[in-house]
Parts: C-alpha cells; structure tokens; sequence
C-alpha cells in the first residue's frame, strides 16, 4: 500500500442534522447508516418520511435504518434491506420490524433529500453508525443526506468485492 499498490474507492457518507422547534440540536456524520430506533420503554415509533419534500408514507414501527452501500451489508441487510453495491450512488431506507406488512424496503438516488418527521415517540432515539446517538422527541425532523466529501478506502490490489461477498456471507462457491 505504502508503494501505490492499491485499489482506491470512494465511498458516500451520511449527514444527519435533528431540527427541534425550528433550531439544529445536533448534527453528525455516518459512514455505514443512521438508525431511528425506539428506547428502552419498547414502544413503537410513529413517523412520516418525505424524499425531496414529497410525503412518501407514514410508518409505525421500531425504526428506520437509512444505508448508504457501504453499511447496506451491516444492520440493514440484517433487517431485510438489500445489498447495494459499494460504489452505488444510492441510498436504501429500511423499516425496522414495520407494523404493516406493506411497508418495504425501498431505494432511493444519493442525491436524495430525506426527511423523517417523529409524529410519536415515548422513547426513541437516532444512532450514527451505532458509535453515537441523540434522543428525541415528538414533532423533531431528521433530516439526512449525501455528505459533501466522501471517504477514500484503498484495497489491496487482489482486492475482489463479491469474493469478499462470497466469504462474508457464505455464498455457494462457483462450481465450474
């Protein structure tokens, strides 16, 4: 690596601000996803989620994983989401344990705007790439996208992504 032997790769990030009452009350960055997730009270999460201002639906449910490729192999797949892959410029949002069975993962451009609006919550929080969280409260807005920069991660040269793939998740290997 030292000598330039290495496969680069870019990679997207997340950036999540929490909006209450009109004023910023944090802000964070994630590499893998950004969970809203209930507390410890156990109780569902009612929410509304816009993409790029537009009401897509309203979901009650333990949470919500928003994914960037990179962590779209981690809790996300864990929770139903599919696997994007790493150089996908896209993000997927995934419901936690939805109380209706319609609610699915869905996929969406990285240049999205995301926004979550908490209508109920007794006990919830948002977690950033689960390193950090916030709690928060009825009536906060999440608000998520594609951060400015990306980050650089160099591979070794026999660097293989659906090899990793394979051993990771213990996928048949090719029979011819």
């Amino acid at each position: 690596m030292l000598t330039g032997r290495y496969l680069p790769e870019e990679r997207i990030l997340l950036e999540c601000s929490i909006g209450r009452e009109g004023q910023e009350v944090k802000r964070s960055l994630a590499l893998n996803d950004v969970v809203l997730s209930r507390g410890g009270m156990g109780q569902m999460i009612e929410f509304e989620v816009f993409i790029n201002q537009e009401f897509v639906y309203t979901q009650r449910s333990d949470g919500l994983i928003v994914s960037t490729p990179t962590g779209s192999t981690a809790y996300a797949l864990a929770a139903g989401g599919p696997i994007l892959q790493s150089t996908l410029r896209a993000l997927s949002l995934v419901p936690i344990c939805p109380q209706s069975m319609t609610n699915r993962p869905i996929a969406v451009s990285d240049t999205s705007e995301i926004e979550v609006l908490i209508t109920k919550c007794g006990d919830a929080r948002v977690h950033f790439d689960g390193q950090s969280f916030f709690d928060i409260q009825n009536l906060d807005r999440i608000q998520i996208h594609r951060y400015r920069n990306t980050l650089r991660v160099l591979h070794p040269i026999e660097y293989q992504y659906y090899k990793t793939l394979r051993q990771k998740l213990h996928w048949g290997e090719q029979l011819v």
